[in-house]
């Protein structure tokens, strides 16, 4: 069985061991002595663990300091190891003329690049400091037919053998119970995140159903007067008749909702007029266009939010900004506040049959639109998300699109024909790096209006064409 002196400690103890390694390494060490008969061995005081020879010889004695430490030597080690051979070099009741460090394992490339260094500058003491005893000297001398005996009383195999399958065991059963630990740990702050992500979707939740609510109340149509309607066709003026009915209808409109990948559980905004601020410093215009509208007129606060609602006539824009850095932001959608006239719907292919355009989306307006969503998002995300959060997640939400008509006022002759959309609503969400967004929110913009006029099928909707229109509509602002 292999015998390793290390393992004194799993059958003596870790002080016990430390004591019996003495004693080993002060029988092996007599044990080389060619004159046995005539060296006398002792363990003694003074800084001397085993030592050879007379302490009254003026030529000096050998000294084997034995240093238990099986984990090796660090710089507590080294200090012990340093005092030990200071006060054998600087004893007054002996002299010493070789020392030996006696230890359980052998020296690491780092040690002995330390010990070579500081036996290096002990040159001239007198003292000839030889090559560490390490477990390969020690364990070896111990496989001699002549130390069997040794081995055997000290190491005991037989119980030796019993104590490593034990700490074999112990040391499967704490891996296990580690790794339980761990498994443990994981599940914990796997359901933790989940907590947390649910609890995250719950406050969005209940914030954008609130800003709903609050806009609907805002945009409620007034009742239909029937009896206008049928005036109005019975003098055969089917325009007005229209009109009357599209009066009690709700107009289309844009959602918008920016928020940072990971909502805080708490404020990190810390005053509401800190949110207001935020909000004017992260404004966006062009030709006359804003995004947000801010003023005084229309403010309104929450417990944990600021926000604006503004109407003109049909027309109403309704944002709210909160301490947790969510921006929600409604508005109608333009082209529902123009007369059908207005939509100057000069196809050139001809409308499918039966159909009569009544919604309409310009192609124009919605770019600027977007595109002044992406810039407000990257400089809100610079002054109001956590710096840690790299991504920023933007929605936006055109309602009210089924048999919605795309259109250009300024020329009609980029549409060869009636693109519509089929369904009743577009909503996307788009995950923005951080950087990107701050760098290129035209480009994520355009990508945005590529995917929603994708959807109202039209085939020319290409990323360079759209890239293209961005570029004139900003041109001028």
């Amino acid at each position: 069985m292999a015998v390793k002196l290390i393992d004194l400690q799993l059958i003596y103890g870790v002080a016990g061991a430390r004591e019996r390694f003495e004693d080993l390494v002060s029988q092996l060490v007599e044990g080389e002595q060619p004159d046995a008969d005539k060296v006398r061995i002792e363990q003694g005081d003074g800084g001397i663990d085993v030592y050879v020879g007379d302490l009254g010889d003026p030529a000096g004695i050998d000294v084997y300091q034995c240093k238990f430490f099986p984990q090796g030597i660090g710089e507590a080690q080294k200090e012990q190891i340093r005092k030990s051979y200071r006060t054998c070099r600087d004893g007054k009741r002996f002299k010493t003329k070789r020392w030996t460090l006696c230890l359980p394992v052998d020296l690491s490339l780092d040690e002995k690049e330390w010990f070579e260094d500081w036996r290096g500058k002990q040159a001239g003491s007198g003292i000839l400091i030889e090559d560490p005893w390490g477990a390969m000297k020690l364990e070896g001398l111990l496989y001699q037919e002549k130390n069997w005996g040794l081995k055997e009383a000290f190491f005991k195999e037989h119980h030796l053998a019993q104590i490593r399958e034990l700490h074999g065991m112990m040391e499967r059963l704490l891996a296990d119970i580690a790794e339980r630990l761990r498994h443990d740990a994981t599940a914990r702050e796997r359901d933790q995140r989940t907590e947390a992500l649910a609890l995250q979707a719950e406050y969005l939740s209940r914030f954008l159903q609130a800003m709903r609510v609050s806009y609907g109340a805002l945009t409620k149509p007034p009742s239909v007067s029937w009896s206008a309607v049928q005036k109005a066709k019975k003098a055969g003026d089917e325009e007005a008749a229209r009109a009357a009915q599209a009066a009690g209808k709700r107009l289309g409109h844009w959602e918008v909702v920016i928020r940072p990948s990971w909502i805080p559980g708490q404020s990190r905004i810390t005053t509401l007029n800190e949110c207001w601020s935020v909000i004017q410093g992260c404004q966006v215009r062009s030709n006359g266009w804003e995004f947000p509208v801010v003023g005084l007129d229309g403010r309104e606060s929450g417990h944990d939010w600021i926000g604006l609602a503004r109407t003109y006539g049909r027309e109403v824009e309704s944002w709210r900004l909160s301490q947790r850095g969510v921006f929600v932001l409604l508005s109608t959608v333009y082209d529902d506040l123009q007369s059908r006239t207005d939509a100057n719907p000069r196809w050139r292919g001809r409308l499918p049959h039966g159909f009569t355009p009544e919604r309409f989306l310009d192609i124009d307006v919605a770019i600027r639109v977007i595109t002044h969503v992406f810039r407000f998002a990257g400089r809100l995300a610079d002054k109001a998300f956590d710096p840690g959060d790299g991504v920023v997640e933007v929605t936006i939400r055109l309602t009210d699109t089924r048999d919605r008509v795309l259109v250009t006022r300024d020329d009609p002759a980029r549409l060869e024909d009636c693109y519509r959309a089929t369904a009743d609503e577009l909503e996307n969400t788009w995950r923005c790096e951080r950087e990107r967004l701050r760098t290129q929110p035209d480009r994520l913009a355009v990508e945005a209006a590529h995917w929603f006029f994708e959807r109202f099928n039209w085939p020319r909707a290409s990323e360079d064409v759209l890239s293209n229109v961005q570029a004139r509509i900003f041109s001028h602002h």
